[in-house]
């Protein structure tokens, strides 16, 4: 479904973001260039139909170098104050809506460093599996390969453990002929 959606926005109506939703009381007019970015992310949300894959993506953050939890919290509050629902007018409200609900979940999991981590595996290794058709790729193929290949990890390590400790005895002493001859 590559569909492209019109998007309005405050700049282009004279409005301004709406910034009491996040402890101020003031209006601010939308920065230059802000109906192309929602527009952008608009149609690449409705065309993918569940939204960005790469949270650096949805953060307009750089994934090749480091990136600091400073640089995340800043990129999110950018990006919050124009994706607002509350910034939008109300016949858009339903597609700010889910951006920001996007945007979000993106910050969420990013600036959690655990969350953070098992991201970045779970990108590195849809990165490596060679690309599946979206008609057969379902939403829980990805965490459910990534929890796959963690207990098949966690297998080998209790493998490993056994045979060593069959090897060596339950106590941890060599057992007779193998290593002495009594």
């Amino acid at each position: 479904m590559n569909t492209a959606v019109e998007v309005r926005c405050a700049a282009a109506g004279g409005g301004g973001v709406n910034a009491a939703a996040f402890g101020r009381r003031m209006m601010r007019p939308a920065p230059a260039g802000h109906c192309r970015v929602i527009r952008a992310a608009a149609t690449s949300t409705v065309a993918s139909g569940r939204g960005e894959d790469d949270y650096y993506k949805v953060l307009s953050l750089d994934r090749a170098g480091e990136v600091g939890a400073e640089e995340i919290r800043r990129a999110y509050r950018r990006l919050a104050l124009r994706y607002h629902p509350d910034a939008c007018p109300p016949s858009r409200r339903a597609e700010s809506t889910r951006l920001f609900l996007q945007l979000r979940r993106a910050y969420e999991t990013l600036s959690d460093p655990a969350l953070r981590v098992r991201y970045d595996a779970e990108l590195m290794m849809r990165v490596r599996r060679p690309a599946r058709p979206a008609a057969e790729e379902d939403a829980s193929s990805s965490s459910s390969s990534l929890a796959r290949d963690v207990w098949e990890a966690q297998l080998r390590t209790l493998r490993a453990r056994s045979d060593e400790r069959r090897r060596h005895g339950a106590d941890g002493t060599a057992r007779r002929g193998r290593w002495f001859e009594v």
